[in-house]
This record gives C-alpha cells, structure tokens and sequence, in this order.
C-alpha cells in the first residue's frame, strides 16, 4: 500500500480510495480476489464484487478508473465519494461510487455504495 494512502487525512483516504480501485482491476485481472478482499472488512458490496471476480474469466484492461473524488470527514472517519468510469459489456459509464472506511489500521473499506443522482 502506497505510504500516503496509510496517512489518516483527506489526502491519505482519496490515495487509499485510488489503491482500492488498482487493486480491483488487477483482481479482476487475475481472476482471484484475494488482494481485493485484504482492503475489505465487512463490507457487503465489496464481497458481491470479490465474489464475481472469482468466478468470472480474467478480464484485459482497467475496468474501473477514478475520474476524481470528495473527501468528507466525521467523528465517525473519512467517507470518499468517487467518481469513477466503468467499463462493461455495454460500454463506459460514470457512475458516483461512496467508499466508507474503516478508523482502524490498516485502513480498510468497511462499505461501498452507489450514490444515487
């Protein structure tokens, strides 16, 4: 994990939030979720895609990349609103992705969301 990304500050949870995302695609990648399931502590969302990795074909290429994110910070954490382009059979779409992590260390995603426009 890149070292800004461990920083407890706005910087360090966006750079966590774009190291997710690599991660995910190299899971995706390799068809095995491991690395992916190692940032994820029980988060429902994250699980459904681990488990879809595993059990699809490895896929070529990025399909999820970070266009840009929003930090908010709370007595509770750092919840990071990500714009992110996905790819899929029908194409490329943007869609508002919410990463809430963890207060613990290592840094975790505790929940993973799509933000509703």
């Amino acid at each position: 994990m890149p070292e800004q990304a461990r920083e407890d500050s706005h910087e360090g949870a966006a750079s966590f939030v774009y190291f997710w995302v690599a991660t995910f695609n190299y899971s995706a990648q390799i068809a095995d979720s491991s690395g992916l399931r190692q940032l994820s502590e029980d988060c429902s969302g994250c699980s459904r895609y681990a488990q879809t990795i595993d059990s699809e074909p490895p896929v070529e290429g990025d399909i999820w990349r970070v266009l840009e994110t929003e930090v908010i910070s709370s007595s509770e954490g750092f919840e990071v609103i990500a714009q992110v382009e996905m790819r899929d059979q029908e194409g490329r779409r943007v869609e508002s992705i919410g990463f809430v992590l963890t207060t613990s260390t290592p840094r975790r995603v505790a929940d993973l969301y799509l933000v509703e426009s």
